[in-house]
């Protein structure tokens, strides 16, 4: 009954829920501003069993386009992601906040940046229109993150499930050695990619055309704008909260791919990226909440296909648990390698018999 009742994009809404947990726990103060992460890591697991899980389905062709409705909520996000920065940073400012508060506020908007404006940047980026790509490029700067936008689509998407992935997990490493490798290999990757694409133009790295040089620039301005406005802890709260949106970020990296790999074929070269390669999870609440981001396998297959349209591969591994109960698990390496390494070794052991 409530999957019939959420048809559509109109289930997507659910993703402005944590800005609203995020103003809610704001005006009520105190130990209310953890709101958003009482939400995210405390609601969303146990809602997951009432509402259920989707089994997976064919994934067919390229699909329909993006619905008025799937364009409208992702081009809401960012004005509205402007706003509650600028709000935030206000409190921030005003010195009216009690040291509780700013814990509370800086941790709910880092879960905010990276559990959500880095999913709406993550489907923007994707895109062919210019003006979508530019608003992934703003949400990431404001996570200070920007060259995700180049290692996402054009190394990540070539890469996953191989040794030369930086942001595919391999089998048996915790989180807490993958993020750091992630990051700091993202970081390399997206400037030897951009080097290369500026080569084939004939044009050297310090050049006006270099995305990376853009990029740093957009991240410096916005920093130096928001220090002049706010003040230096204004400045600090960006810092802080783009690290745990960077840091949600990469667990989740580590959640969908954690010890899958691709096998190289006799010519040298990996076999073709399939369903196979990436772990979905049917969770009704984590794909609601987060555009359809646990449908991984399919965006794999084809990454322009529009959030709403995304499918549940009946070929891809699935994950036990929607994202919520995955991320805490990850954050605990023996739990974490007692449950999951069975799952990727069962796996293994049907791929290879099929």
């Amino acid at each position: 009954m409530i999957a019939r009742m959420m048809a559509g994009a109109v289930k997507f809404l659910l993703a402005f829920m944590a800005p609203a947990t995020f103003l809610l726990g704001v005006w009520l103060g105190g130990a209310w501003t953890f709101l958003t992460v009482a939400y995210s890591y405390v609601a969303m697991p146990l809602l997951e069993p009432l509402v259920g899980y989707e089994r997976g389905e064919a994934a067919g062709p390229a699909g329909p386009r993006r619905s008025a409705l799937g364009r409208a909520i992702l081009w809401s996000w960012l004005p509205m992601k402007a706003g509650l920065l600028i709000y935030a940073l206000g409190l921030i400012a005003s010195g009216v906040l009690s040291a509780l508060e700013i814990i509370g506020l800086t941790l709910s908007f880092g879960l905010i940046s990276g559990g959500l404006s880095i999913v709406f940047a993550h489907e923007l980026m994707h895109s062919p229109g210019r003006a979508e790509r530019a608003m992934a490029e703003a949400l990431m700067s404001s996570c200070t993150y920007t060259h995700f936008c180049i290692e996402h689509v054009a190394g990540h998407h070539r890469r996953v499930a191989t040794r030369e992935d930086p942001a595919s997990a391999r089998y048996g490493e915790s989180l807490y050695a993958f993020v750091p490798r992630s990051v700091g290999g993202g970081l390399k990757s997206a400037w030897r990619i951009e080097k290369r694409r500026l080569e084939k133009k004939g044009l050297g790295l310090w050049n006006y055309q270099n995305r990376m040089l853009r990029y740093a620039a957009e991240v410096i301005a916005l920093y130096g704008l928001v220090i002049g406005f706010f003040g230096w802890a204004g400045g600090l709260f960006m810092l802080i909260q783009s690290y745990f949106a960077v840091s949600l970020l990469e667990t989740i990296n580590y959640l969908e791919h954690y010890g899958l790999e691709r096998q190289r074929l006799e010519d040298g070269r990996y076999e073709r990226i399939g369903p196979q390669h990436s772990w979905d999870s049917g969770s009704r609440v984590t794909n609601w909440h987060t555009l359809n981001l646990g449908r991984h396998a399919d965006h794999h297959g084809i990454a322009s296909r529009p959030f709403e349209h995304l499918r549940l591969h009946p070929e891809a591994p699935q994950l036990p648990a929607g994202y919520s109960a995955m991320l805490l698990m990850a954050m605990v390496p023996p739990p974490w390698f007692h449950y999951m390494n069975p799952e990727v070794e069962t796996w293994r052991k049907q791929e290879k018999s099929a």
